[in-house]
């Protein structure tokens, strides 16, 4: 049946309210989460515009990109049972027979998602989803028992991955507190540019790559936690003699040099190999291991300060900053002895290990509720 059928475009509102309401804004809904249960209370008198809302209401964003973002949510309890939200949503109350949270996941499936971002409307950047998609959109609305087994099942794994998510964000913490306190300067300790602690500063090949080809070739899309990551890979046609200036070995950091203004910088070390080379937006850092270790070295390239660092130096064109290896290599950087390189090293790899545990563990529950998703709705549909 067509959404609207399930589900009532509610626009009521109640005769009269008291001083202040709970207001909800784009920033208070959640982009995974069920409820919304953030809000902020505001004079009554005071709001020129909003849309009037209930408990129990949900909410989806209509503006671009919070739709596309997954910024959805019921009402929770908020103060007096009505409130106001942001007008850049739709307010969706059920019908008999229809719950609501089964719409709601209903809603986040990714398959839904894009077919309505398929129908916004509107300019490049302030693009809406208009209430006549929505109100099209075609639902499979099973008995009532049914539609609360599928949203019991579902609430179930997402709370084990939003538990998932807050350990991700208390390693990360973590992860940040030890990165300060190993590169917190020592006054014995000396400093060089990165010019003088590498052998070489190269830049990559400018080949476009495809999902065949001959060898190979690593992108920004391969650094990831400060690794390169053999994962997803592009290839390229060369011929060994030309190709072997650019193989990539163990020990060497790959820079992406350039990129957004928010992630110029990244960094990765390679670790195992097999025969790769590397694009032209990243540069190769070959490390002179008598005075620094590779390991050493990525660690502080990473590390939050450097990062903030790099990107204060970075070029900012249109849309994209660029550091050029000849500004790469003025960045200073602390040497102390390859001793003390090497514990620092061992300290944050064992830290880094405990985040990305934390992060593949995330990342598997939200493929779990994916797949537990399709299948629960998929059996619906038969």
């Amino acid at each position: 049946m067509p959404l609207h059928d399930a589900v009532e475009f509610a626009t009521d509102r109640p005769t009269s309210w008291p001083p202040d309401v709970a207001f909800i804004t784009m920033s208070d809904l959640p982009e995974s989460g069920l409820v919304a249960n953030e809000w902020r209370m505001v004079q009554a008198a005071n709001i020129k515009s909003g849309v009037p809302i209930r408990l129990g209401d949900l909410l989806v964003a209509k503006i671009t990109p919070c739709f596309e973002n997954g910024k959805q949510g019921i009402v929770g309890a908020i103060p007096g049972g009505w409130g106001f939200a942001t007008t850049e949503v739709h307010r969706l109350r059920p019908h008999a027979g229809v719950d609501i949270e089964y719409v709601a996941y209903f809603l986040r499936r990714p398959d839904v998602r894009q077919r309505l971002a398929d129908a916004m409307e509107g300019t490049t950047g302030r693009q809406r989803l208009p209430r006549g998609a929505l109100e099209r959109l075609e639902i499979r609305v099973p008995p009532l028992d049914e539609q609360r087994r599928i949203a019991r099942i579902l609430s179930t794994i997402q709370r084990a991955e939003e538990a998932a998510v807050a350990v991700v964000k208390a390693k990360a913490k973590v992860h940040g507190a030890v990165m300060d306190r190993v590169f917190e300067p020592r006054s014995e300790w000396l400093a060089a540019s990165l010019g003088e602690i590498t052998l070489q500063r190269q830049y990559g090949l400018s080949l476009r790559g495809t999902p065949r080809g001959r060898i190979p070739i690593l992108r920004m899309t391969n650094l990831r936690g400060g690794s390169v990551i053999f994962e997803n890979l592009q290839y390229v046609n060369l011929a060994e003699s030309d190709a072997a200036p650019y193989l990539v070995n163990p020990g060497d950091l790959l820079f992406n040099r350039t990129n957004s203004a928010d992630l110029v910088g990244k960094v990765g070390i390679v670790h195992g190999v097999i025969p790769c080379v590397f694009a032209s937006y990243l540069i190769r850092l070959v490390c002179d291991r008598s005075k620094v270790l590779p390991e050493f070295l990525n660690a502080y390239l990473n590390w939050t300060l450097t990062q903030a660092t790099l990107r204060s130096m970075a070029t900012r064109g249109v849309s994209q900053a660029n550091i050029s290896a000849s500004t790469l290599a003025t960045l200073q950087i602390p040497v102390p002895p390859l001793t003390t390189q090497r514990e620092i090293a061992s300290t944050v790899a064992v830290s880094q290990l405990a985040l990305d545990r934390s992060i593949a563990e995330s990342q598997r529950m939200g493929t779990l509720f994916s797949s537990v998703s399709a299948a629960l709705f998929s059996q619906d549909n038969k």
